[in-house]
């Protein structure tokens, strides 16, 4: 009973280190040498530290796997107080169908501004603006 019982630990304790290590070797480790990753290297020092990252991306991966991630709510952003928001304004009109964009400008400002025309794809046939 006892030597099954050891050769039972044996083999959970392999099959445990083996995926252990193929998890190291598949989602963090990516190839290359540590002394040759730019990502190792030891920044100067600097007064504000640059936001932690991910030394690869299997390992960001493994950290979405994980639920590690803090995630935007991309539904609920609010909008600068500083910005005014004008949602499906009419510019045009195919048939009974009404095109619409959303305009997103400086509440306060006198002067012309540059703008940015951004088209969410779709051919005109699918998608929508809101989906960014």
């Amino acid at each position: 009973m006892k030597k099954t019982l050891r050769v039972i630990l044996g083999l959970v304790s392999l099959v445990l280190v083996l995926a252990l290590g193929a998890a190291w070797y598949y989602m963090i480790w990516d190839g290359r040498a540590p002394a040759k990753r730019p990502d190792l290297v030891r920044l100067p020092q600097m007064s504000v530290q640059p936001p932690a990252g991910y030394p690869t991306e299997n390992a960001l991966m493994l950290a979405f796997a994980m639920g590690r991630l803090k995630l935007i709510d991309r539904e609920n952003i609010p909008v600068p107080d500083a910005v005014t928001e004008e949602l499906g304004i009419e510019y045009g009109r195919v048939g009974d169908k009404s095109l619409q964009l959303d305009l997103y400008r400086p509440s306060e400002s006198a002067k012309p501004l540059p703008g940015l025309i951004f088209i969410h794809g779709g051919g005109w046939k699918a998608g929508d603006r809101s989906d960014y």
